[in-house]
C-alpha cells in the first residue's frame, strides 16, 4: 500500500538532507563563469536555514529546527502545515511534487553540468544568480560576500541567449580558510583568471606545479 501523501514528502526531505549538509552546509564553492572572453567569480554557501525554502513545505517550525529534524530523521508528517481549503492544497501539492522531484539532483552539489544566468527573473522570482543543470533551475540571492540558495525550480528555466559557461569550480571544507581543491577547470585557466584577479587570488592556495 502506497504511503499518504505528506508522509512521502516527509520521507524524501529526510532522504535528502544528509546529502545537503555534506554538498553544501559543510563546504563552499568558488565559481569562475563567463561567456565571450568575460569572466567573474561568485562564492556559494549554503546553510541550514535555506533547506526549508527549496522544499517548498510550509511548517511551524523555524528553518533551522526543520533542517535538524529532517537530519535526526525525527521530523513527522504532522509537521507539515496543510491549506485548510482543498483548492489550496491542490497547488501545493502541486508544488511539492515539483520542488521534491528535482530536491535530490541539487542536493549532489554544484558540478560541470550546470551554466549560469545573471539577473534572472520569472514571475515573482527575482535572484541575483541562477543556474541550470537542465533537469532544475536553483537561484540565488546576494548577501553582499557570497550567494545563497534561494529557489528551487523544476526543469530549465534560464533564457538560452544570456546563459555562461563555468569553467572554474573550487571547493573547500567550510572550516577552511583557503580554497584548495580544483574540482572543475585546467590550472592554465586557473592561473590566467587567478594572475588577473588579486581577490580571486586571495581567496586560492593552488600550486601549478
Amino acid at each position: 500500500m502506497q504511503k499518504p501523501f505528506y508522509e512521502r514528502i516527509k520521507d524524501e526531505v529526510v532522504e535528502a538532507s544528509a546529502s545537503y549538509e555534506s554538498n553544501y552546509v559543510l563546504v563552499d564553492y568558488l565559481l569562475v563563469y563567463g561567456k565571450d572572453n568575460n569572466y567573474s567569480h561568485i562564492i556559494i554557501k549554503a546553510e541550514k536555514d535555506n533547506y526549508l525554502h527549496l522544499t517548498g513545505i510550509m511548517t511551524n517550525l523555524n528553518p533551522t529546527a526543520f533542517f535538524d529534524k529532517c537530519l535526526s530523521n525525527t521530523l513527522v508528517a504532522s509537521d507539515i502545515n496543510v491549506p485548510a481549503m482543498k483548492t489550496e492544497e491542490k497547488s501545493y501539492k502541486g508544488t511539492l511534487r515539483r520542488k521534491i522531484n528535482v530536491l535530490k539532483d541539487f542536493t549532489k552539489g554544484v558540478d560541470s553540468s550546470y551554466v549560469i544566468q545573471e539577473n534572472f527573473v520569472k514571475n515573482r522570482v527575482v535572484c541575483s544568480i541562477a543556474s541550470t543543470n537542465l533537469n532544475l533551475t536553483i537561484g540565488y540571492i546576494d548577501t553582499g560576500n557570497c550567494l545563497r540558495p534561494k529557489s528551487l525550480i523544476s526543469g530549465d528555466s534560464l533564457d538560452g541567449s544570456k546563459k555562461q559557461s563555468i569553467y572554474l569550480i573550487l571547493k573547500k571544507n567550510r572550516t577552511e580558510l583557503l580554497y584548495s581543491n580544483l574540482v572543475v577547470g585546467d590550472l592554465s585557466f586557473l592561473k590566467e583568471y587567478s594572475d588577473q584577479n588579486p581577490q580571486f587570488q586571495a581567496l586560492i592556495d593552488i600550486s601549478y606545479e
